[in-house]
């Protein structure tokens, strides 16, 4: 088990669904690490809006992930100001945890493949080591060299469901019954969340 380490899951996450656990559950059994940290952010940096606000995405996650002791929601993104850049959530979590503590950054293939458009990504592959995960209909592409000697791939199952799908669903009030769990089911029909959306969002 790789004890003294951090590994973090960032994202949106609007709404949390199945497929983010699954994978999560994945990675965190085949890397032995004893936790995965799952943060919603507060405005994403590369997206033009989110639908839900940070408090009920933050809200979702802590539902979704409260029932596995290898699962933790962490609000270090959503209570900081302004966009939610990784390389200052690395930084925040090297002073927390210690600067001497490994840090693995979980990804999808699709962020993996834009990483040299966030802000400081050298900054990035120097604070953390990169976990990509294939994602249904993404095509991998050959990262700089600086980025891919700080990454490694991971086959998780491929499970072919989106956040998008799930927002659009709602909009044409559709079912999402098994696409979320129960608890995330529940507070979605409670807040009214995303009954507004459309294929555009």
């Amino acid at each position: 088990m790789r004890k003294g380490s951090v590994c973090i899951f960032g994202g949106a996450f609007d709404p949390i669904h199945i497929a983010h656990l699954i994978v999560a559950e994945d990675v965190r059994m085949k890397m032995e690490f004893e936790k995965i940290h799952f943060i919603p952010c507060n405005v994403p940096p590369t997206k033009d809006r989110v639908e839900a606000s940070s408090k009920d995405r933050m809200e979702m996650v802590k539902l979704a992930v409260e029932n596995n002791s290898g699962f933790e929601a962490s609000d270090i993104e959503v209570r900081r100001d302004g966009p939610s850049y990784t390389v200052d959530t690395l930084k925040e979590i090297s002073e927390t945890f210690g600067k001497n503590k490994p840090i693995y950054l979980l990804m999808g293939m699709d962020q993996a493949n834009c990483i040299e458009s966030w802000q400081d990504p050298e900054e990035i592959a120097k604070m953390s080591t990169i976990i990509v995960m294939k994602r249904p209909g993404v095509k991998e592409k050959k990262m700089p060299e600086e980025f891919a000697k700080r990454a490694q791939s991971i086959d998780v199952r491929q499970v072919d469901i989106s956040s998008r799908e799930i927002r659009k669903r709602l909009g044409l009030r559709m079912s999402i019954r098994y696409m979320v769990t129960e608890p995330v089911l529940k507070y979605i029909y409670e807040h009214g969340l995303y009954t507004q959306a459309t294929d555009d969002t």
